[in-house]
């Protein structure tokens, strides 16, 4: 298995995983490394585990639906026209309240987007692929580890 780590365009791809749409807006090889933006669509049960970025910031425009944030010792509530700010080197996560959720994701600097790049797949259509039960393999989840490592997330 092998992490690379590239500036690839992905401005305007559709990409999913299990339970989140992610459609790519303009990305590091279009701003100079200096942001990115996604629109995000999720389904409850698509969650990370909670993480800390060592790298960029993340900033939330929540859209639709009801997202928990659990930032440090913080809990945010966000619902649509919220705005949530997530520090890097801080550890967060968060929990979809609602049936789904729609936010737009802004990264600086770039660099994040290419993770979700590295474990995700290509996507066609609006709808949010079904989250599935089914546990994920020693397989999946060293990948997922690895890729984090390698952009700069401490998965814990």
């Amino acid at each position: 298995m092998q992490t690379t780590k590239t500036a690839t365009s992905l401005k305007h791809a559709v990409r999913a995983f299990p339970g989140t749409r992610i459609h790519f807006r303009i990305t590091g090889a279009e701003t100079n490394g200096n942001l990115a933006v996604m629109d995000v669509n999720m389904l409850p049960g698509s969650e990370p585990p909670p993480h800390t970025h060592s790298v960029e910031d993340e900033t939330i425009m929540v859209h639709s639906g009801e997202i928990q944030y659990f930032i440090g010792n913080d809990i945010v509530r966000a619902r649509k026209g919220d705005i949530v700010f997530l520090p890097r080197n801080v550890r967060h996560h968060f929990k979809v309240l609602s049936e789904a959720a729609s936010v737009t994701l802004v990264v600086t600097p770039s660099g994040f987007e290419q993770f979700f790049a590295s474990i995700s797949f290509p996507y066609e259509g609006d709808g949010i692929p079904a989250v599935t039960n089914e546990p994920l393999t020693a397989e999946k989840i060293a990948r997922i580890e690895q890729n984090a490592k390698a952009y700069g997330i401490n998965v814990a």
